[in-house]
């Protein structure tokens, strides 16, 4: 987190639940998470290239 986020702009920002965020990320106190906090986000549902295509060509 960087100082101004708030757990529901993140989730707005991923398209998430800041409920959800809370539970995945086991938060004891929502209204007192540090700047610098390293969130989990579940994962992506859509196609993240990771590497160089190893598709051939005809």
């Amino acid at each position: 987190m960087l100082p101004g986020d708030s757990l529901y702009s993140i989730a707005e920002r991923f398209n998430l639940s800041a409920p959800g965020l809370v539970t995945l990320n086991k938060i004891k106190n929502p209204d007192r998470v540090p700047a610098g906090t390293v969130l989990k986000l579940p994962p992506s549902a859509g196609f993240v290239p990771i590497g160089a295509t190893t598709t051939m060509p005809p």
